[in-house]
């Protein structure tokens, strides 16, 4: 029976022997790695040592552990994964068995079982000292793990040794990460809670820059970013937080950087919690482009048709005054052309751009030229400006400054162009486009595009911008005019007739001012026969159009047998190559001129007998006229 009994006993000792590291002077290494390793450990056969727990004052058992700190920033763990219903606690001290509580962890959750403290105020050499406690008042042989790892402090923890990043063309990311940092230097202005930041810096190679810090891989890390000019302990050129953890970026675009300067950018985890998230950061440039000053205008050739040049706001700033129709703008782009005739469209349009609004203004002469023009429509999703006047000077340089009316940057595109518009031959009275008469109405297609207004004011169209000028030669009595531009509605046309020259009187000034109906015409029965009349062809409205018309002149038929007078005659009509005239009394006194529809004189000459030569003629109507200073008659021919 005794020796049953000192089988149990001794058998009981060796299941609650008393641990090797229940006291901390026997506390268990642990060694600090790059990932978490544990070590496990039991409160099989502890006790309590020491006094109680500030966070624990239940606990009946502690376990001791120590570890030498390797760097600011370490990680202690310990957990009971397979042992539910074991509720630990921790205690770390600094320096010895006696030394500073650093910290005391218990979250008082039993089916959690697991304890953590994570800090970046460890010193580095120095032991601390780790008590596990089993917070409950019950004696436990459950098993727990525990391990320390170390979160070496990156080279850019401090602002000495701040990463130089190289700005490119185009964004690159460039991987950060808070893992092992501490918070360097005083508070931040925008993150006055940050516990960790890292350091960066570059070179500004231009005006225009982006620096830019972004987690989108890590949802919950609020980031902010801090500039400082020149050195660490430079002027804090920005500070932004956008509060917004959910977002998880900051970005600062100015082109207010001055070339060859040193940046520093400092990187904040703006939560008082630390962090071993990744994040980006980046800083791109933007070059200056060569017309980014008015002495760098790029030259634009103005074409026929409308050739889109394009154009960016990538690296802009803004030269000179401010615009008088977009005063906000913040950035500027000069272009230039000679002017090649008086009517030109200028125009810069960002249709694949939305949000982008232009506006633009004109200079003529030089960089410091009045100003010819400015417009802004104040419409962002318009995105276009045009300019289409017929007051250009031929041979005369215009400047282009086109505008970003935003008082934010932009790197968005656009196109610029300009188009020329050719004066049609007829744009002047004196250049009149001659219309051949014809027994129905034949049209002669006529255009707007390029004219201007030639003369004085319509009488029966005022606000007229352009005219264009036609003229013919009676060949009847009764003839009909016509103008009009049926395929294109919208044109309201008016229409004048002058006799005796450009400046005589003006025999019919017509207009319905119907711009639906778009046509003119005048029919008259008080022709001279022979005369040149000339027709003005007005575009009604105050606005240059580029649209056609068509034009025609209707006379009656002839006969082949003309009867001039009550009794004289000319025939054969048609002729082949002589003309006799018949009943003239005393052809010696006569004079003959011979005119083409076109106006023309192309014979001429006194008679000598009843007949005239027309084999020199080409073939068509002729305008016969005879005189002899006191009387005149006229008639029409046919040459075949």
């Amino acid at each position: 029976m005794k020796l049953k009994t000192t089988f149990c006993l001794m058998l009981f000792y060796s299941l609650f022997a008393t641990a090797q590291n229940d006291l901390c002077a026997g506390a268990t290494t642990l060694t600090p790695s790059a990932t978490m390793y544990s070590t496990q450990g039991s409160f099989s056969g502890s006790s309590l040592d020491g006094t109680a727990s500030a966070c624990a004052p239940n606990t009946s058992q502690d376990v001791w552990y120590k570890f030498v700190a390797t760097d600011q920033t370490m990680y202690v763990e310990v957990y009971n994964a397979t042992n539910i219903g074991l509720d630990v606690a921790m205690e770390i001290y600094n320096g010895d068995c006696s030394g500073t509580l650093l910290v005391c962890k218990n979250s008082n959750n039993a089916t959690q079982g697991y304890e953590s403290y994570f800090g970046n105020n460890f010193v580095v050499g120095q032991t601390y000292y780790i008590r596990i406690l089993n917070a409950s008042a019950n004696f436990s042989a459950s098993n727990f793990n525990i391990g320390v790892q170390k979160f070496p402090t990156p080279a850019n923890d401090l602002c000495t040794s701040a990463t130089t990043i190289v700005p490119s063309t185009t964004f690159i990311n460039n991987p950060g990460s808070f893992s092992g940092t501490a918070l360097d230097g005083s508070a931040s202005t925008c993150a006055p809670a940050a516990s960790q930041d890292l350091w960066y810096n570059f070179v500004a190679t231009d005006r225009t820059m982006l620096v830019q810090v972004s987690n989108a891989t890590n949802i919950g890390l609020d980031v902010a970013m801090e500039i400082y000019t020149t050195s660490c302990n430079g002027s804090l050129l920005t500070c932004l937080n956008n509060t917004n953890a959910t977002q998880g970026y900051e970005s600062y675009f100015s082109n207010s950087f001055v070339v060859g300067q040193t940046y520093y950018v400092r990187i904040l985890n703006t939560s008082a919690n630390l962090s071993i998230q990744n994040f980006n950061i980046g800083v791109q440039k933007f070059p200056t482009p060569s017309n980014d000053l008015c002495s760098g205008a790029i030259t634009i050739v103005p074409s026929a048709t409308f050739i889109n040049n394009p154009g960016s706001f990538a690296g802009t700033f803004l030269e000179g005054n401010a615009s008088a129709c977009a005063p906000a703008a913040s950035q500027d782009l000069w272009y230039k052309f000679v002017a090649t005739d008086r009517t030109m469209l200028v125009e810069v349009n960002n249709p694949i751009n939305i949000g982008l609004d232009v506006a633009m203004e004109i200079y003529n002469t030089d960089c410091n030229g009045s100003l010819f023009t400015c417009l802004n429509n104040a419409n962002a999703t318009q995105g276009y400006e045009l300019y289409f006047g017929d007051n250009f000077v031929v041979g005369q340089t215009y400047y282009i400054r086109i505008l970003n009316t935003s008082s934010n940057l932009s790197i968005q595109n656009f196109n610029v162009g300009v188009q020329k518009f050719p004066a049609p031959s007829n744009d002047l009275c004196t250049a009149a486009t001659t219309l051949t008469p014809a027994t129905t109405c034949v049209t002669t297609r006529g255009t707007f595009s390029g004219a201007s207004l030639d003369g004085t004011v319509s009488s029966c169209a005022s606000s007229a911008s352009q005219d264009v000028w036609y003229k013919f030669v009676a060949t009847d009595q009764t003839m009909y005019v016509e103008v009009s531009n049926a395929i294109n509605i919208g044109l309201d046309v008016a229409m004048e007739i002058y006799s005796d020259g450009c400046n005589g009187s003006v025999l019919a000034c017509v207009n319905n001012a119907n711009a639906t109906q778009g046509y003119e015409s005048y029919s008259y029965n008080n022709y001279v026969v022979g005369q040149t009349y000339l027709v003005r062809v007005l575009n009604t409205s105050a606005s240059l159009s580029t649209q056609n018309f068509n034009v025609c002149v209707q006379g009656e038929l002839l006969n082949t047998d003309t009867k001039v007078g009550n009794s004289i005659s000319i025939a054969p009509n048609p002729v082949t190559d002589v003309l006799k005239i018949s009943n003239l009394d005393n052809f010696s006194n006569y004079t003959y001129q011979i005119i083409n529809l076109q106006g023309q004189q192309v014979a001429n000459g006194k008679l000598s007998n009843e007949v005239i030569h027309t084999e020199q003629l080409s073939k068509g109507l002729y305008i016969l006229m005879l005189s002899d200073f006191k009387k005149e008659f006229v008639s029409k021919f046919i040459k075949n």
